[in-house]
């Protein structure tokens, strides 16, 4: 799983770029489909806007955004709706095989 972030208006630091990457760690259980994990973090006035893509096998991109003055909070809802995401998601599948 390949998890990339990238920044627009952002300076970008090791300690953020650990953040995301920690907070993807629990997403571990869907390994088998996630491909990749994309983050654009960017400023606007003085909020920070988040944008996380999930490439997945054989499904479209999950895309999750979120909206906060606070950098780690708004890295934190984008990752819970990804998780919700990919959960309800891998429900569907496996209800669909049962």
């Amino acid at each position: 799983m390949q998890i990339t972030v990238s920044g627009r208006h952002v300076e970008l630091t090791d300690a953020i770029e650990g953040y995301c990457i920690k907070r993807c760690s629990h997403l571990d259980k869907f390994r088998d489909h996630i491909q990749s994990i994309t983050f654009v973090l960017d400023k606007v006035h003085v909020d920070f806007e988040i944008e996380a893509v999930v490439d997945v096998e054989h499904h479209s991109n999950f895309v999750a955004r979120s909206k906060h003055d606070d950098l780690y909070a708004s890295i934190d809802a984008a990752v819970d709706k990804l998780e919700r995401q990919l959960h309800d998601w891998k429900e569907r599948i496996s209800d669909h095989k049962g």
